[in-house]
């Protein structure tokens, strides 16, 4: 039966600045099976980054979620 994810990134603690001369501007994606999706860019973010983002992703059972931290 299809249902749904519900996901809400909060917060990242980073340990390796990617970003020389600005603060970095992160982001998370998602990816439900061959859906992708992305949240919103935490602008100047640094290495304490932190989203309001809900994201619904749809998913069965057996659905597996990847999470990917970008710069």
């Amino acid at each position: 039966m299809p249902g749904s994810i519900i996901l809400k990134p909060i917060e990242a603690k980073l340990t390796h600045n990617t970003a020389w001369l600005t603060k970095m501007d992160p982001y998370c994606t998602f990816t439900v099976g061959s859906n992708k999706f992305k949240s919103q860019v935490a602008k100047s973010g640094g290495q304490h980054p932190q989203w309001h983002d809900t994201i619904i992703l749809p998913a069965d059972k057996t659905a597996k979620c990847i999470v990917e931290l970008k710069d």
